[in-house]
């Protein structure tokens, strides 16, 4: 009886286990800077396939690991054409290590359980895990509210991972969470099986990506690391300190945006 009562205990501490296979839907929000987007995720580990669309579904973002590739579907305006849907499509290198993309944290890296508290008009469970980045000497707190496993709402406290600067917060608010187990290949090439992809306008390839859902979920990517590649492979040379930081700055939102 009381290794029955130990074993509830532990299991009654431990970190909620999301589906490997889910849909969701949600919003992304900057409160410091008064930003507020909906989402909706498909992530499926058994396909090795993730999709975010964004903007009301204006932006589609899919990551294929099975076919080398990932894929960013949006509205672009440039000097010839006005508002026409576009693909760009960037092929994996040899050695990149990409990942499928997902909107819910890794509950195994440590969460550690923190309580209760209302979140949205439900008592959920607090969950809280707390980090230092590589090169920093801000700390990153991350906070996760379930009820029953279900993901309420995910917050990132800490260093900023768009400025790379100040301390910023970032919050993640789910509404829907279902299990994805009857996903199809179609639900994730359909934003672009009848478009003509190109190659995207800018630097980084796809083992170098970066969103926002990556940075807030996964902490802070080593964009220092990378640049230093790019600047070595491109042979790139900054007149200071602060050209540097403005190249870096907008290298940075490059990639995020591939």
């Amino acid at each position: 009886m009381l290794l029955l009562l130990l074993s509830l205990v532990v299991t009654a501490n431990a970190a909620p286990q999301f589906f490997k296979n889910y849909h969701a839907r949600g919003t992304v929000s900057l409160p410091y800077a008064e930003i507020k987007e909906p989402f909706e995720a498909w992530f499926s580990q058994s396909l090795n396939k993730s999709r975010i669309d964004v903007y009301g579904g204006m932006v589609k973002n899919v990551v294929d690991v099975a076919a080398g590739a990932t894929y960013k579907v949006a509205h672009m305006t440039n000097e010839t054409a006005t508002n026409v849907l576009t693909c760009f499509e960037t092929k994996f290198d040899a050695g990149d290590e990409v990942d499928i993309q997902g909107i819910l944290p890794d509950t195994s890296l440590g969460f550690e359980n923190a309580g209760s508290a209302m979140i949205n008009g439900q008592e959920c469970d607090k969950w809280v895990l707390s980090d230092t980045p590589n090169g920093t000497h801000l700390t990153q707190t991350y906070t996760l509210y379930t009820v029953n496993e279900q993901p309420v709402q995910f917050i990132m406290e800490g260093y900023n991972i768009i400025s790379g600067s100040h301390v910023d917060k970032y919050v993640i608010d789910y509404s829907t969470y279902t299990n994805g187990d009857n996903f199809t290949e179609e639900m994730f090439s359909e934003p672009y099986s009848k478009l003509d992809c190109g190659g995207f306008p800018g630097p980084g390839h796809a083992g170098l990506q970066s969103d926002i859902f990556a940075d807030i979920i996964g902490g802070v990517h080593d964009h220092q690391g990378n640049f230093k590649e790019f600047k070595a492979k491109y042979e790139k040379m900054y007149n200071d300190k602060e050209e540097h930081g403005d190249r870096f700055a907008a290298y940075r939102n490059n990639i995020r945006y591939i």
